[in-house]
């Protein structure tokens, strides 16, 4: 109800009638409504606004000017300082150490996977009557010394493939002429590998893997050579050492003996061997051709005669243990990929492997690639001639 008396009220209205909606935007009070600061809970609370007899005393004291109001800047309570934006999230990456073979048979033993890989080996050299066991010859007849080598397989990703164990000769104690007399066996050229892969590739031809396991123990010796039992297993009676039937890992005459082996069982099966290269092998029928590149224990077999493959895969079986890989992807540290363009050959784990050893897998670009203030001393020469050779 209004009243229509000419005096002014000074208590306040009942109802607020502005018009006006109520606003929830940021020119409110410079905050959302989720944004808005708590007040601190020490404070006091503010006090509330006076009734009639602080009008009175604001009517008797002289009028003040008021502040002119101060603009409250926004500021944003979240912070993004030091977490990295989203899209880089997928592309961050650490740097794991390579796991490392042992080098002694006394860090080997205990492992499961190293003494499983023992085991198998000692049945091969068994299974291959690598050696008989006999007395020790007399104190002027040399007995060459044994030990292990480990070795960690890998796959082209770097993924462990499995652990190899293998007993090694000490072929540095042989005497020329007593123990060994011809030791030269060739290897694969690499512009022999370039070329084939590169024939292979413009022909269409596939390429096939296979690799020979324990090779060298398919020689056979000419020599009479004795040899201590490999550390951690004994043999036949106490005291008793090895007379080797068979080449073995480290002796000099080795890879000579498999190459003869390798050499007569190749010819028996209708190859010819190249004059460029002694370690190529090809056969030509009506069919087509058929073309074998040995490096040690490691083959390439490639060609145009699917059937001719087959049989060689067939008769190689029938004189060695051998393993088929498949198509080739790695060979002698290069990674073969294959697409409709052409074989690319790249060296991505061999450059992992030498960041990993010489500790550089954290490094950043620099112009100058040595490190500032650098000592080099003789026992440091192998690591850099090594990385400079690279």
């Amino acid at each position: 109800m209004y009243h229509s008396s000419s005096s002014v009220s000074t208590d306040p209205p009942l109802f607020n009638l502005s018009l006006a909606p109520p606003s929830f935007g940021d020119d409110d009070d410079g905050y959302l409504n989720d944004e808005a600061p708590e007040m601190p809970p020490d404070s006091p609370p503010s006090p509330a606004p006076s009734t009639s007899s602080s009008s009175a005393e604001s009517s008797s004291a002289s009028p003040s000017p008021s502040p002119p109001p101060v603009e409250s800047l926004r500021r944003s309570l979240r912070t993004t300082r030091g977490v990295p934006p989203v899209r880089y999230l997928d592309y961050m990456a650490l740097s794991v150490d390579p796991i490392f073979a042992p080098t002694r048979y006394s860090q080997a033993k205990g492992n499961p996977d190293w003494d499983n890989s023992m085991t198998e080996e000692i049945y091969a050299l068994h299974a291959n009557h690598t050696w008989d066991m006999v007395p020790r010859p007399p104190l002027s007849v040399p007995v060459i010394g044994s030990r292990w080598v480990y070795t960690i397989k890998v796959r082209p990703d770097g993924s462990i493939e499995r652990f190899k164990s293998r007993v090694v000769a000490q072929g540095f104690c042989q005497e020329y002429g007593i123990d060994f007399e011809e030791t030269f066996a060739p290897v694969a050229k690499m512009v022999t590998v370039r070329a084939l892969l590169t024939v292979a590739s413009i022909r269409g031809w596939p390429l096939f893997q296979l690799d020979v396991k324990n090779a060298f123990l398919h020689g056979e010796l000419k020599e009479t050579v004795y040899m201590e039992p490999p550390p951690g297993y004994t043999f036949g009676e106490p005291g008793q050492v090895c007379l080797l039937r068979r080449s073995l890992y480290g002796l000099k005459q080795a890879p000579r003996a498999w190459f003869d082996k390798f050499h007569s069982t190749i010819l028996a099966l209708g190859f010819e061997q190249s004059l460029n290269d002694p370690s190529m092998f090809t056969r030509s029928s009506s069919r087509g051709l058929v073309v074998l590149l040995l490096y040690v224990d490691d083959m390439i077999v490639t060609g145009d005669d699917a059937l001719g493959i087959a049989e060689l895969t067939k008769g190689l079986h029938a004189s060695f243990s051998l393993k088929e890989l498949g198509y080739v992807s790695y060979f002698l540290g290069l990674e073969v990929k294959r697409s409709s363009a052409g074989i690319l050959l790249c060296q991505r784990k061999y450059i992992d492997d030498l960041l990993a050893s010489s500790r550089f897998g954290e490094c950043s670009a620099v112009s100058t690639p040595m490190e500032l203030g650098l000592k080099l001393g003789s026992e440091s020469g192998d690591l850099q001639q090594q990385l400079i050779n690279s």
